[in-house]
C-alpha cells in the first residue's frame, strides 16, 4: 500500500477545466491521507497505446487510469484506448465524454469492452468522487495500512538523515562543533559496544548521522534540532521537536515494529491502544504534512 495516489490522466484539454477536477480531487484524496500523482498525456496515437499497454503489463504503477471519449484528431479515441488497456491489464479505468453516459455505454458494449467506470463530463466531480472512495476503501485494511506505516516511515528515516547533514554543513565550526559533539554523547551512552568505531580518527557528522546502527532516529532528530536553533530556525525547529508529529509517528512506527499487535477485521490491538482505519486516516495526514514540509 503506497501513500501516493498515482493516475494516468489522459485529456487533450486540461487547462479547459480538467485541471479544476484534478485540484479537487486532490483535496479528496489528501482528506483521506493520500498524495495525488498525475502523469497527463494530451494524445495517443495508435503505436502509443500500443506500448502502454504492454509498459502497464509489465509494470504498472498507476491506481487509476481516466480518459476522456474525444482526444482530438490527432489521437485514438477512448474506445481504442480503453479496448487495447482492457485486453493487457485490469486496473481501474474511469471513461467520460460530454455526450453523457448511454452513448459511452452503448461504444463500450459494441466494441466488447468490459470493466470500465462510466460518467458524465457535466457531473464529472460528483459522479468520479464516489469511485474513487471506493477503491481507496478496497485498498486500505488495516493489514496494508499497517505495511504502509514501516515502509512510509523507514523511508522517512532515510530522507531526513540527508536532509540533517544538508542543514549541518550550513553552521559555522563552532555551532558544528557544538552539534556534533552532544550527538556523538548521547550516542556513546547507548552504544557502548560501538565505542571503538567512535572514537575512530575518520569519524565524521556525515558518518554519524548516516549510519543507523551508530545514531537512531530519535537522536538525529533533536540533533536537527540544535542546528535549527543555531541557524535561528526556531519556528522551524516546532516540526521537529519532542511534542512534534514527526516524534509521534516515529513512535508509534516504533510500537508497531517492536511490540505484539493483535490484528482484528477491522482494528489492530497494540498494548493499551486499539487502532482503526479513521486512526490511519490521521497518521496519512501526517505523514503527507511531514513530506509537504519537507519538499519546501
Amino acid at each position: 500500500m503506497k501513500l501516493d495516489y498515482k493516475i494516468l490522466w489522459i485529456d487533450d484539454q486540461f487547462e479547459g477545466g480538467i485541471d479544476a477536477s484534478i485540484e479537487a480531487l486532490e483535496l479528496l484524496l489528501f482528506d483521506h491521507g493520500f498524495n495525488l500523482e498525475v502523469e497527463k498525456r494530451t494524445k495517443l496515437i495508435k503505436e502509443d497505446i500500443i506500448k502502454l499497454a504492454e509498459d502497464l503489463n509489465h509494470y504498472n504503477q498507476f491506481d487509476f487510469i481516466i480518459f476522456d471519449y474525444d482526444l482530438g484528431k490527432d489521437s485514438e479515441n477512448g474506445i481504442t484506448i480503453a479496448k487495447e488497456l482492457r485486453s493487457k491489464i485490469y486496473t481501474d479505468m474511469i471513461f467520460y465524454s460530454s455526450n453523457g453516459v448511454p452513448s459511452l455505454r452503448k461504444l463500450l458494449f459494441d466494441n466488447q469492452v468490459d470493466g470500465v467506470f462510466l460518467v458524465s463530463r457535466r457531473d464529472f466531480e460528483n459522479e468520479i468522487n464516489p469511485i474513487v472512495l471506493d477503491h481507496i476503501k478496497r485498498m486500505s485494511d488495516i493489514n496494508n495500512m499497517r505495511g504502509l506505516l514501516l515502509d512510509e516511515v523507514s523511508q522517512t528515516d532515510s530522507i531526513f538523515r540527508d536532509k540533517v547533514i544538508e542543514n549541518f554543513n550550513q553552521l559555522d565550526p563552532e555551532q558544528k562543533s557544538l552539534v556534533f559533539d552532544s550527538l556523538k554523547e548521547k550516542v556513546i551512552s547507548q552504544l557502548s559496544s560501538t565505542l571503538n568505531t567512535l572514537n575512530d580518527e575518520g569519524l565524521t557528522y556525515n558518518i554519524l548521522v548516516s549510519d543507523y546502527k551508530l545514531s537512531e532516529f530519535n537522536k538525529v532528530r533533536m540533533s536537527f534540532c540544535k542546528i535549527l536553533k543555531a541557524l535561528n530556525l526556531n519556528d522551524l525547529k516546532k516540526s521537529y521537536n519532542d511534542s512534534s508529529d514527526l516524534k509521534e509517528i516515529q513512535d508509534l512506527r516504533n510500537d508497531f515494529a517492536h511490540k505484539k499487535a493483535i490484528i482484528e477485521q477491522d482494528k489492530v490491538i497494540l498494548g493499551n491502544r486499539t487502532y482503526t482505519l479513521n486512526s490511519f486516516l490521521e497518521v496519512r495526514k501526517q505523514l503527507v504534512e511531514i513530506r509537504r514540509l519537507w519538499s519546501i
